[in-house]
């Protein structure tokens, strides 16, 4: 028995190195409940959202039909960086105005982040009203990947610019344009100013003291050099210090000078000439991140930006949204589809791989009335485990409706084939997979294997200690003191067997060498000894022979027996 433990133990010890070792190998991959390793985590998508409160609109009736088609050109796994955009949903609600007030509403619906090089999403989208194509516009929020929450990021959607306490787009900006000489062309330049009420932009390397800061800047390669001044005004090249050929200053050139706000230029000087996003949206999105450079002095315009240059966006990304306006009449009913593309995560786990399609529910919460909700999966490959779920499958297709809005949210996996077997086919080949792909690191595999040596040895030498410390014990305790035996009248034992192959005449030689008194307890215990069964069987009190069995030396080893 004990060996089965120590094997059992060895075993589950040598799993848990090689999934840590799996761990620090692919520390990109995110686990989900399941324990899959996961390629890409998709995006949430969820229904159309009002921000008006007291909204008096009611949803009579919403289909979703997912479209989910496996085709030659899906998106591979080396596509699935930003976004596996694949598929679209059709949102299609009743909505009902019961008030007597026209209501006129903007609704956004949310369609994920920005995938790069991704020129057709904006193709996919579409807002119709009563059959008819409407209007729309695409919105931009800045929000950390990942995270998102339907109500709380609608908040960020904002028709006006949010105004810093610092970075307010009417913040006063010099901006100040200087040619570079020809005897210091190629050299670096420092440039000592006093701090003050102002922050320069430019590209630099510093030092920034306790009110004084130090720019250095690199001339190779340029013939002109570009400040921007933020607040209090200053003309850098009048405080320049650097003395090259014996002369301090006088290594630049004034070309122009102009005043600005903050909103003018400066913001938007990274935006990409031929980008949709608005003035609005990306001034807004930027102020995010003005904590960057509040309590600098000097910065580098690479930090205004939205669109994550440089590593400089801190985790965080572009997230859009479809917009539009709505024009309900008292009493009046009007039929809202809205098509958007799908996220979904990627599981490659398994073959083929599975695709998981989350859609919030909840947010519908927030219309003043719902019912009637019917989902459709259209699709090529197989929904998994659909019936868990309260689908059916109908006509081709996946269905599932309720009278009411459902609570949870609604979640399901997709995969070409009906049942997908996991890539690495058991566990043992797993582990041998997982090993292989270690090698490449050259370091980790070692240090696996030798953890796991060390660990089995470890493992080893404490049961074996484990087990003569039992034996030691064992063989203290089969003989009970005489006057325990006299108290108690019956001898207390620890294994049965063992007392009945003992040998008569060592027990005896034993006892011998005691007292007189002790000898005859000897005695008494070996009869004791003889007619263990029938006091196993007797009918003395249970709770007087645990009293008992509580005054004898090993006490706990009586009460295993019993």
């Amino acid at each position: 028995m004990e060996k089965k433990s120590v094997l059992f133990t060895i075993i589950t010890i040598f799993v848990a190195i090689i999934i840590i070792a799996t761990v620090l190998v692919f520390p990109e991959r995110v686990a989900d409940a399941n324990s899959a390793q996961r390629y890409f985590e998709g995006i949430d998508s969820t229904g159309a959202l009002v921000d008006m409160e007291n909204c008096p609109i009611v949803v009579d009736k919403e289909d979703l039909d997912f479209y989910i088609e496996y085709t030659d050109d899906a998106p591979s796994r080396d596509e699935l960086y930003y976004a596996a955009r694949f598929g679209y949903v059709t949102a299609t609600y009743t909505f009902r105005n019961p008030s007597e007030n026209t209501i006129n509403m903007d609704v956004v619906f949310p369609y994920g982040y920005a995938p790069k090089g991704d020129d057709i999403v904006e193709k996919e989208c579409s807002v119709k009203v009563d059959g008819e194509d409407i209007a729309w516009k695409k919105r931009y929020t800045l929000k950390e990947y990942y995270r998102f929450n339907a109500v709380e990021d609608m908040q960020l959607i904002k028709d006006g610019f949010d105004q810093d306490e610092y970075f307010y787009t009417d913040k006063k900006v010099y901006k100040y344009v200087y040619s570079v000489n020809d005897d210091v062309n190629g050299r670096k330049l420092e440039f000592q100013f006093n701090t003050s009420d102002r922050k320069i932009v430019t590209d630099y390397y510093s030092y920034s003291g306790s009110s004084t800061c130090t720019l250095y800047v690199d001339t190779v390669g340029k013939q002109e050099l570009t400040f921007y001044v933020i607040g209090e005004d200053l003309d850098l090249a009048a405080s320049e210090e650097t003395v090259i050929n014996e002369q301090k200053g006088g290594h630049l050139t004034l070309v122009s000078r102009t005043e600005q706000t903050f909103g003018d230029e400066l913001a938007f000087i990274n935006r990409p000439k031929d980008s949709d996003i608005s003035d609005v949206d990306w001034y807004n999105a930027l102020s995010s991140k003005f904590d960057y450079v509040r309590n600098v002095t000097a910065f580098s315009p690479q930090y205004l930006t939205v669109l994550g240059m440089d590593g400089y966006n801190g985790g965080y990304e572009l997230f859009r949204w479809c917009q539009y306006t709505l024009s309900i009449a008292p009493g009046q009913s009007v039929v809202n589809a809205v098509t958007v593309p799908l996220f979904p995560s990627v599981d490659e786990y398994y073959d083929p791989d599975v695709y998981e399609f989350t859609y919030y529910l909840s947010p519908a919460t927030t219309w003043a009335g719902f019912k009637d909700l019917t989902v459709n999966i259209h699709t090529n490959g197989y929904v998994l485990k659909y019936q868990d779920k309260g689908f059916e499958k109908v006509d081709g297709k996946y269905t599932y409706h309720s009278d009411t809005l459902p609570s949870g949210e609604l979640t399901f996996k997709v995969c070409k084939e009906e049942k997908p077997t996991t890539q690495y086919g058991s566990v043992i080949s797993s582990v041998i997979t997982v090993l292989a792909k270690a090698i490449g690191f050259g370091v980790l595999l070692p240090v696996s294997i030798i953890l796991i040596v060390i660990v089995i040895i470890v493992i080893v030498k404490a049961v074996k200690r484990k087990k003569k410390k039992t034996i030691d014990k064992n063989a203290q305790t089969n003989f009970v003191p005489v006057n325990k035996i006299e108290t108690n009248g019956y001898t207390p034992v620890n294994n049965v067997s063992e007392c009945r192959s003992q040998d008569e005449k060592t027990v005896e030689t034993d006892v011998q060498a005691e007292t007189e008194k002790s000898s005859a307890g000897a005695q008494t215990a070996i009869e004791n000894e003889e007619n263990s069964e029938n006091v196993m069987h007797s009918e003395t009190d249970e709770n007087s022979i645990e009293s008992d069995l509580k005054n004898t030396e090993d006490s706990s080893d009586a009460r295993k027996f019993w």
